[in-house]
């Protein structure tokens, strides 16, 4: 590291979060670590968020913003931030979410206890559109808006596969750990606040959630063979084939019972019930149906204990 350059580049895409962009730009502001860039990269936004973003430019130097014309999405936005970053470390960081005052400083110290590793990451504490709490999010397994990568880690491995509308989180993470051998460190405790919005619990999203997400596993797969798979016509026959359905409902309630959009929730297994799920997914269903009908308290500390011991068996 150059002298005083910062040690993390914090990368944060932006597309029209004029809601929540403050907030989050803020919580970086906050932290307690104070070597950090924040590299935000503005994926033509339509709202007041470009002026946001120049106005906290110009408060604080460590803030610098990277303008596109269009949107292209999000790998695109991420894959434009990562060329341009100046740290040793990258910490990924959604424009909605809120970034805990130690967010930085745990996960450096992560790495500089374990000097093996190449990716920290850790859970979230879930809130809606209004801030509210509503659960904590994959215990046990990292919200990629709390992951921080050794930069040269994320370069060599060429960055998010453009392709991806969604799910493009999971297959580079994939992709690091079967094809680069990437080591990762989980820090239990939540690092963010990861906000869920009412368009991510559609079956819509869902499905598209689920298709890219098979997707992935079939592009990495086809890789550790030694062949390329044509994305486009793997995609159609992902999306056409019968079990998507089945899937996209399933996916589509966990998203919901986790939310705590339990009604919503009731409705997606109500359909699986009609499908031919295997013996194995319907006793799935039938658990997350039943686990739905507990008081609140009880049903958030049964869930996380699954999430945390119990996700290899019953998800």
């Amino acid at each position: 590291m150059a002298p005083g350059q910062p040690l993390i580049s914090v990368l944060m895409a932006v597309y029209n979060r004029e809601k929540y962009l403050q907030q989050a730009i803020d919580s970086i502001r906050q932290q307690t670590y104070t070597s950090w860039e924040l590299v935000c990269v503005d994926d033509g936004s339509t709202d007041s968020s470009p002026e946001i973003l120049a106005e906290a430019a110009a408060k604080d130097n460590r803030i610098r913003v990277i303008s596109s014309e269009e949107n292209r999405g999000l790998p695109c936005a991420r894959n434009l931030g990562i060329a341009h970053v100046t740290g040793d470390y990258v910490a990924i960081f959604d424009s909605d979410d809120i970034a805990y005052p130690d967010r930085l400083a745990r996960s450096l110290a992560a790495f500089e206890r374990h000097p093996d590793i190449d990716i920290v990451g850790s859970g979230a504490l879930q809130i809606d559109e209004t801030g509210k709490e509503v659960g904590r999010w994959h215990l046990g397994r990292a919200v990629h808006s709390s992951v921080m990568f050794r930069t040269a880690v994320l370069r060599t491995a060429g960055g998010y596969d453009e392709f991806f509308t969604t799910a493009e989180a999971h297959e580079l993470m994939l992709r690091l750990r079967k094809i680069h051998g990437c080591k990762f460190y989980y820090i239990r405790k939540p690092l963010i606040k990861a906000r869920w919005h009412g368009e991510q619990l559609s079956v819509e999203m869902a499905r598209e959630r689920m298709i890219f997400a098979q997707l992935a596993h079939a592009k990495v797969e086809g890789r550790l063979r030694g062949r390329q798979i044509d994305k486009q016509t793997e995609y159609a026959r992902i999306a056409g084939a019968p079990e998507t359905e089945v899937w996209t409902h399933y996916t589509a309630a966990l998203i919901a019972i986790q939310t705590n959009q339990r009604q919503e929730a009731r409705k997606h297994f109500a359909v699986l019930s009609t499908t031919g799920l295997s013996p194995a997914m319907k006793c799935k269903a039938a658990v997350c149906y039943l686990l739905s009908f507990l008081p609140t308290t009880v049903f958030r500390w049964l869930f996380d204990l699954w999430r945390t011991y119990g996700y290899a068996i019953l998800a």
